[in-house]
């Protein structure tokens, strides 16, 4: 059971937003709640485009404490 305690959950929600056989955690599901999908889909979404605003703002950050060291 993927969803049995609160640690084996979180593995699964990582597991899931790293798209890593992520319809074996939802097919099962959605046979239970059709609208399962609704929540994978948006789960999958809003999660990758929080890890892409984090890596671009690790990346400005980078770049703008290289152009200020320059300066000096």
């Amino acid at each position: 059971m993927r969803w049995g305690d609160l640690g084996i959950a979180m593995i699964t929600l990582v597991q899931v937003l790293t798209l890593s056989s992520w319809e074996q955690v939802m097919l099962p599901l959605q046979q239970l709640y059709w609208w399962a999908w609704i929540y994978f889909f948006s789960f999958i979404a809003l999660g990758s485009i929080t890890i892409l605003n984090l890596i671009v703002a690790v990346l400005v950050d980078v770049v703008t404490n290289q152009n200020n060291s320059r300066e000096y």
